[in-house]
């Protein structure tokens, strides 16, 4: 080989090499002008290796909008020891603000006006880790209007686990009730069927913990549109405690949602004549037409109008403006 002739022109970096090359030097992704057959990887391989720039490396920098790294170098240049916190605390702060993004994204929570953010993202970060909801962050993420359907549906989800684990450990069949009920409340209506069908009607006398267990586990099935199954079940909690008023909210629901509405009435009545709400009535009617598909709506518009056109006039808000978030409705 002739020996005048020159070495090899190196043309890229090692990959692995240059990963870590980008991370120690906080760079962020900059598509094709962050691969490791970049200037940009060569620049950072002289860096590392020199520990200082010729001049149009540090231009590449400036038109790159790398100014943290481009004062990073001219700080070791000048000093010839490495501050990384010039690079870390850009860096750190637009990862915390990266996090808080992607979880007020995920648990549909708009950008805070009210100073409130900070307390947000602590309770929404807990609930990251599986910790539960205090009630003190209930009633705080209530009366300011936070507690959206995402942060309801934890909220269910972490409280079922908690009675689950209660149940497997104290075989208390009031946590399994408890569990069943809040998994439901969390759309796992599944899971609610399971812990329900776990306690042993035969070992227990008690007629209202056999009532709620019937009537939780029709309405899991309920849930699963099992809706025969689930009226047995409602006959069963029914029979069971004939002065609850859970199991016939049950029958009025099932009725309603097989277009038995006269019937679903009679149901619903017995439910407030027994101590239900006449808001938590109107709720479940709220959720099952909402629910309901056209024709059945309009159904369903018809026969509530008929009985009361003011208590019911929400019936013919086909649009509902929602409410933003962090403000009261």
């Amino acid at each position: 080989m002739n020996s005048s002739m020159s070495a090899p022109v190196k043309t890229t970096v090692c990959v692995e090499r240059h990963h870590q090359l980008m991370a120690k030097y906080y760079v962020p992704d900059l598509g094709g002008n962050s691969t490791s057959d970049s200037p940009l990887a060569f620049i950072l391989d002289r860096l590392d290796t020199n520990n200082a720039l010729p001049s149009e490396d540090k231009q590449y920098l400036r038109d790159k909008g790398l100014f943290d790294l481009h004062h990073f170098v001219k700080e070791l240049e000048a000093h010839g020891k490495p501050d990384f916190s010039v690079l870390r605390s850009k860096f750190e702060h637009e990862r915390k603000l990266s996090i808080r993004n992607n979880l007020r994204s995920k648990y549909g929570l708009e950008y805070d006006e009210h100073g409130h953010m900070d307390k947000l993202i602590h309770i929404i970060a807990r609930i990251e880790q599986g910790i539960r909801f205090t009630d003190a962050d209930v009633v705080w993420l209530t009366d300011r209007n936070y507690f959206t359907p995402c942060l309801k549906h934890e909220f269910h989800r972490l409280e079922a686990i908690f009675c689950s684990q209660n149940f497997a450990s104290n075989g208390n069949p009031w946590e399994a009730v408890n569990a069943s009920s809040h998994f439901r409340k969390a759309n796992m209506p599944s899971d609610g069927l399971n812990i329900a069908t776990r306690v042993d009607m035969v070992q227990h006398k008690d007629k209202h913990l056999k009532s709620a267990i019937c009537t939780t586990m029709g309405g899991s099935k309920r849930d699963l549109g099992k809706f025969d199954e689930a009226l047995i079940c409602a006959h069963d909690a029914h029979a069971h405690d004939p002065k609850s008023f859970h199991p016939c909210t049950l029958f009025g629901a099932l009725h309603y949602q097989l277009g038995n509405y006269s019937l679903g009435d009679e149901w619903f009545q017995k439910a407030v004549e027994r101590g239900a709400k006449s808001g938590s009535i109107d709720a479940e009617l709220r959720s099952i037409f909402r629910q309901a598909e056209k024709n059945k709506k309009e159904e369903l518009r018809h026969h509530l109008l008929k009985i009361d056109p003011v208590r019911y006039s929400w019936v013919n808000r086909t649009q509902n403006t929602p409410t933003r978030v962090g403000q009261k409705p």
